[in-house]
């Protein structure tokens, strides 16, 4: 199981607060820079593989989320932006989850705040309140 990784041990890009980590059935273990342009691209085979996915914050190295995969899950990382146009303000939230070979779908959302939540929609609701 992947262990808290000190943020001296990489040099990763970009403000992005995570980094995603591919860990294989074996063991080995792959860091994924979510700010170098081309790593979906680069790392698509990964996205299919049973193995188990971590978003880890950069800072302290602490692993937040973890998705299990199994045979024909397909794994999914996305940002998320919600805006208040009348307050020009912003927040950027991350998701992660995976789409089950039975068609179910696990999502996991972290808020700029460090709250949790298991919907886009919750998302949306939550980011705006915080906007105001």
């Amino acid at each position: 199981m992947l262990e808290r990784v000190t943020p001296e041990e990489h040099a990763w890009n970009g403000d992005s607060r995570f980094h995603l980590a591919f860990e294989h059935p074996d063991g080995r273990t792959i860091g994924i820079d979510i700010d170098t342009s081309g790593w979906i691209e680069e790392q698509k085979d990964l996205f299919r593989s049973v193995g188990t996915w971590f978003l880890v914050d950069k800072a302290s190295g602490q692993p937040l989320f973890v998705v299990v995969m199994g045979d024909g899950d397909q794994f999914f990382f996305t940002k998320h932006h919600t805006g208040n146009l009348m307050a020009g303000r912003s927040l950027m939230s991350y998701g992660c989850g995976k789409k089950m070979a039975d068609g179910g779908v696990v999502e996991l959302w972290f808020l700029p705040n460090g709250m949790v939540c298991g919907s886009e929609n919750d998302v949306d609701i939550i980011a705006s309140r915080m906007l105001g």
